[in-house]
């Protein structure tokens, strides 16, 4: 089985660290991760915010390097020591007065796939990612009882205008 594994990109272009899956598991979204600066270690128990993000979102980079909602800012901003997780969902844009692309979360409502995509996510952030530069993880198995569970997960839609719901939680 093929495990997901995260890689950094412009490790010195925003504070704290930004991760894309490199490869994922059959089945799993490519996905974009961020660490903010406060975060210290993998042993630290941490909120997990997972971003479903709406239409006009290109890849699952676009989602943080060109995103209008600036939402690792928000995180950074906001002081608070939570992961942001944000799963690509596919690409949908106007075409004329319909809608074309391949978005869909037709997989978010599948039995565990939540519970599937954080294990999925997570381990690869415990076992596959070891900063060499901060001690945010350490290197260990990626095993369900090896790597820190998040205390709370809580999932958001995002649409224009609705960015508010980081600073005010």
């Amino acid at each position: 089985m093929v495990a997901c594994e995260l890689e950094q990109k412009d490790a010195n272009a925003f504070p704290g660290v930004t991760l894309f899956t490199k490869r994922q598991a059959p089945g799993m979204k490519p996905t974009a991760v961020y660490l903010p600066p406060k975060h210290p270690t993998a042993a630290t128990k941490f909120d997990v915010v997972i971003w479903l993000h709406g239409f006009y979102v290109k890849n699952h980079e676009f989602l943080f390097q060109n995103d209008p909602a600036r939402l690792r800012e928000q995180v950074r901003d906001s002081g608070k020591d939570v992961v942001l997780i944000a799963p690509f969902l596919g690409y949908e844009y106007a075409v004329g007065n319909t809608f074309a692309g391949n978005y869909s979360v037709s997989d978010l409502a599948t039995a565990n796939w939540g519970e599937r995509y954080l294990e999925e996510i997570l381990g690869a952030l415990a076992g596959s990612w070891v900063s060499p530069r901060r001690p945010f993880l350490s290197s260990r198995s990626a095993s369900s009882s090896s790597h820190a569970t998040p205390a709370v997960v809580t999932a958001c839609a995002i649409s224009s205008g609705a960015s508010e719901s980081i600073r005010g939680s």
